[in-house]
């Protein structure tokens, strides 16, 4: 049985209070970084150290509707935290939030996994000593199936203390819940899914007025059966929260074109997208069936890390796309590794490694018809999207 890691979103705060907030600020988006570091044992036997994570924002598009995309990255055996990321899959939901700031109205199952954790009441002051119990929901994924499991959790908080850092004073609060779950209690739930037992230990860091925490550590100690195998996994989540400001994609765009048509750089395209600014590369020259970049490419692919170095601290999501020709395993792996090698390339033109992510889509979403040999040209790129996080 091959047991895929939870992605998990942390959302807990008053809506009104953000988004005006937000608005003051002259944004309403919220980035989250997730990481996890996991020591697994399957079936008794140690099954070794996984790491992933996530990137997400939150869109408040109303005072009532919040937007949530994230990209979840692949598990693997490295920490990633620092390097370039490879994404496995694009989620977005919508759901909003009720008069006591909880959130209801989830369009699908797929994000945010941790529902109503951590949360604050609003009737509840803030001091230190203070406690309070909140029901929430853990919402599991085995092996990217897309059989949703509704995993009930009751949180026992205290704030423990006041601290101050560099930035601001914050409260530091405490969160224990059980994982006490057995089959069949989410009737839509996985059918493999046999139990689930443990707990979650949790460290959140609050900033003083501020309406949503900044920071969280989860102590993980989890033993998942299904399918006839067991899972023990013992680690820790790490959360941060971030305002972001919006870029001003028309305006990036104007500038990027005038660039574009100051150094004469063929085919690159862009365009404004929901996630972000959206460079085209157009017709890049690999070697055929490969994903070595021919040397021809090097001004284009300057000129592209030059526009990156210069709108820093976004993150950078690198799509690889193929034509439709051959086995649709083979145009993944192809389109996938032509996206790595992009990577690398910007990453040697001076391109941080930890803002860049990638993917491959194959022949999945297509531009143009690949019954002509120009529609497969244009269908063989590179898209770069500079995300508004």
């Amino acid at each position: 049985m091959k047991f895929s890691c939870i992605v998990v979103l942390f959302l807990a705060f008053s809506p009104m209070s953000l988004f005006t907030q937000s608005a003051q600020l002259g944004e309403s988006r919220v980035k989250i970084v997730h990481r996890y570091d996991f020591r697994t044992r399957l079936d008794g036997k140690y099954a070794g150290l996984v790491y992933g994570g996530a990137l997400g924002v939150l869109t408040f598009n109303s005072l009532s509707e919040v937007k949530a995309r994230f990209f979840l990255e692949e598990e693997g055996l490295k920490n990633t935290q620092y390097l370039e990321k490879h994404i496995s899959n694009e989620e977005i939901s919508t759901f909003q939030y009720d008069d006591k700031g909880r959130q209801v109205g989830f369009s699908n199952g797929s994000v945010p996994l941790f529902r109503n954790f951590p949360y604050h009441p609003p009737e509840k002051a803030w001091a230190v000593g203070s406690t309070w119990v909140s029901s929430g929901e853990i919402i599991l994924d085995w092996n990217k199936s897309g059989i949703y499991t509704r995993v009930p959790i009751l949180t026992e908080y205290k704030i423990v203390n006041l601290k101050t850092d560099e930035q601001s004073p914050y409260w530091e609060i405490s969160g224990l819940h059980a994982l006490r779950y057995k089959q069949g209690g989410d009737p839509a739930g996985s059918p493999s899914l046999t139990a689930i037992q443990g707990k979650h230990e949790s460290l959140i860091h609050w900033p003083v007025d501020s309406t949503l925490p900044k920071f969280f550590r989860i102590k993980t100690e989890e033993v998942i059966s299904s399918g006839g195998s067991t899972l023990t996994r013992n680690g820790f989540w790490l959360t941060w929260y971030n305002g972001v400001l919006p870029m001003g994609l028309t305006q990036e765009k104007e500038k990027i074109e005038t660039q574009l048509h100051q150094a004469q750089v063929p085919e690159v395209e862009i365009q404004e997208k929901e996630a972000g600014l959206n460079l085209v590369l157009k017709n890049l020259q690999f070697v055929a069936d490969e994903a070595k970049l021919l040397p021809g490419e090097g001004p284009r692919l300057e000129f592209i890390a030059q526009v990156l170095r210069g709108i820093p601290r976004r993150s950078i999501l690198i799509t690889g796309h193929t034509a439709d020709i051959g086995q649709d395993e083979a145009q993944k792996s192809l389109s996938l590794d032509r996206a790595k090698a992009i990577v690398d390339a910007l990453k040697t033109r001076g391109v941080e490694p930890k803002r860049l992510y990638f993917e491959g889509k194959g022949a999945d979403q297509p531009i143009a018809d690949n019954a002509t040999a120009e529609g497969r040209a244009l269908n063989r790129r590179v898209e770069i999207t500079i995300l508004e996080d």
